[in-house]
């Protein structure tokens, strides 16, 4: 396995990533850009992993989706405080930003 390396990992929507290792068994993030957040229930880890049968390494797919903001902050378009109120109880369980 010495000397094998990831090709660049697949681009996410509205998701930006940075590698510092390309070697195999690395572990990295995905970011989502300004303006989104990640959802609730995906994951922007990826790993570099080998497939046996071919002796090529690739990156796992990560089940990121990237939101916008505006769709977290008012999903019933409504100025309401309730929602406003319902929205910071999700930050405050799902971590902020993404």
């Amino acid at each position: 396995d010495h000397g094998i390396t990831c090709p660049p990992p697949v681009s996410v929507e509205h998701a930006d990533i940075r590698v510092k290792s390309y070697s195999l068994y690395s572990e990295e993030r995905y970011i989502c850009n300004s303006g989104f957040k990640r959802k609730a229930g995906t994951s922007s880890l990826t790993e570099c992993v080998l497939n046996k049968a071919t002796n090529i390494a690739h990156w796992t797919t990560p089940s990121l989706k990237c939101i916008m903001f505006s769709q977290v902050l008012w999903p019933f378009q409504r100025n309401s405080y309730v929602t406003l109120l319902r929205s910071s109880l999700l930050w405050e369980r799902e971590g902020w930003p993404g």
